[in-house]
């Protein structure tokens, strides 16, 4: 039976600007992910932009999977990641970016996946 792994990329982060997350080392047997994304606290000004960004070195980004915008309100969303329909490299992280006149959030992005 596989073993469902937690990577926290963000948690309950309050942020004010652009952030990128840790990076989370995704071992290639894995063949689901699951991305999941709240945004809180969102001022009514703030647009929230949240992607999933994957590397073969953990040096090079490429996007992988972008959420629903937010504008000026709280949201979440869920994703499922299929890797025999959409390939993902072994380096993952998340990118949060805050737009608009008052910047400001409290973002909690998670990756699961089975080992």
């Amino acid at each position: 039976m596989p073993v469902i792994t937690k990577t926290v990329f963000n948690s309950a982060e309050v942020l004010a600007a652009t952030s990128n997350s840790s990076t989370a080392y995704i071992q290639q047997t894995s063949n689901n992910l699951v991305a999941s994304y709240v945004a809180t606290a969102v001022n009514g000004a703030t647009t929230v932009d949240c992607k999933i960004q994957h590397s073969p070195d953990g040096t090079n980004w490429y996007d992988h999977t972008t959420f629903t915008q937010l504008v000026g309100s709280d949201g979440d969303e869920v994703i499922q990641i299929d890797k025999t329909t959409d390939p993902f490299l072994p380096y993952m992280r998340s990118v949060v970016t805050l737009a608009g006149g008052t910047k400001a959030a409290t973002i909690t992005c998670e990756l699961f996946y089975s080992v």
